[in-house]
Parts: structure tokens; sequence; C-alpha cells
């Protein structure tokens, strides 16, 4: 991706498809080498380009049988899909759709917290058909952008697209009534 060039691009779309082989995986080894693709896949050039604002990721994964027919889909261990603030400083937009959890992380050891807060240009977060990503997984994101990168009150919208295992009014209480909008 580093030899890419597109100065022009506003919108970038990720898709990443898995295929289940029913092999098993060690969900630590298989969280790392999916958090190396996801920081190869958004280059340096990528990331500090102003125009680039509108990001989206699709994590999806081919099943014979729908996820939601599966009665332990995603294994409730440490598999995550890691997206980097400081990778995505100047995004606006920012769309996950993901079968796995979502965690935000800090790349770069020497970016304080005050550095999130000033830079991100964040503003819409979107989850669309997250089937898999439970209350304690959601309050984990929003926690993690209000403490460790201080840029939720930058946030001023979070989608909910197909709200799969959350509670209604558990995303009213974890996202806030003026901030959540709910797309059933």
């Amino acid at each position: 991706m580093d030899a890419l060039r597109m100065p022009s691009l506003e919108n970038l779309n990720i898709s990443l498809g898995f295929m289940d082989v029913g092999v098993e995986t060690d969900g630590e080894a298989w969280t790392l080498a999916l958090g190396q693709l996801s920081l190869v896949l958004m280059p340096k050039h990528f990331s500090d380009s102003s125009r680039l604002s509108s990001l989206s990721y699709v994590l999806w994964i081919d099943r014979e049988k729908p996820l939601s027919a599966w009665e332990d889909v995603v294994p409730r261990d440490n598999r995550a899909f890691y997206i980097a603030v400081d990778k995505i400083l100047n995004i606006q937009n920012l769309s996950i759709s993901s079968w796995i959890r979502v965690q935000f992380i800090k790349q770069d050891p020497d970016l304080r917290k005050i550095d999130f807060s000033e830079r991100c240009r964040l503003q819409d977060l979107k989850f669309v058909g997250c089937e898999n990503m439970a209350s304690a997984d959601l309050s984990w994101v929003v926690s993690s952008l209000v403490c460790e990168f201080d840029v939720w009150r930058n946030i001023h919208r979070v989608t909910v697209q197909g709200r799969g295992k959350l509670d209604y009014e558990d995303l009213l209480w974890i996202v806030g009534e003026d901030k959540l909008r709910y797309i059933a």
C-alpha cells in the first residue's frame, strides 16, 4: 500500500474477508496478524492526507451457514480488530462492520492524550451489522475514546445500524441520547 499514491482520495473502503476452514487458531496470534494488516492497509501518506475524510472497514467471514445460525459464532476470547487512532486523525467519518470486537489503540508511543484531542477530526462513528458486538464491547470502545484518547467530545454522532446483541436501552446508556442514531 505504500506504493499507492492517490492525492485526491477522499473515501477509502477496506473489505477484509475470512474463510472458515475449520482449523482452530490462537486468538492472540490471529489478532496480532490482523492488527499488522490493518496498519499496513492505512499507510502514513493516507493517514496524513487532509483530503481523505471517510474510512470504512468491512470485516466479513465466509461460512456455509449465516452467522445468526451459529450458536458460538465468535469465540469470546481476545480476538479483536485494532484501529490505531493515530492512523485516522484526519478521518471525519468512520464506518465499521465487523464480526469480531473492535478496539481503538495507539500505535505511536510518543503521542499524548492531548495530541489526540487536539488533532483528531472524527465526528461520525458508524457501526453497521456488528451482530456480535455486546454492550461490554461498545462500552469498551466508548471508554477508550473518552479516557485514553479524549476524542469523545469531538464525535457528534454514533450510528448503530442493526444492533444485533445490543439492547436499545444499553445503547442509550453507553452512547447517550444526544449522539445516538439508531437504524433498525
